[in-house]
């Protein structure tokens, strides 16, 4: 069953939820050769390998708020079923 708070946004949604004012966690979650290469601004480095073992250090709170941004080849939807999974809303 899919969950439903786990949605897909477009660049604008992101764009505006950046300057809402409202707390977010912006992850990028490609590898780091690929985050090298490019990523958005305000974004962090959190590769899916690397999800489970420091996702808690970097959003604490599993109520948060949480943008994934991947190069449009499904990581960050397998990101955000793993955060579901973790517990993460």
């Amino acid at each position: 069953m899919p969950n439903a708070s786990i949605r897909t946004i477009d660049a604008a949604t992101l764009k505006s939820w950046v300057h809402d004012d409202q707390e977010i966690a912006l992850f990028d979650v490609r590898e780091h050769g690929q985050y090298g290469e490019g990523h958005p601004l305000f974004a962090v480095p959190l590769p899916f390998s690397r999800l489970e073992a420091d996702v808690g250090r970097l959003a604490p709170r599993p109520d948060v708020r949480i943008a994934l941004v991947d190069d449009g080849d499904g990581v960050a939807d397998a990101a955000a079923r793993a955060l579901a999974v973790l517990g993460y809303t």
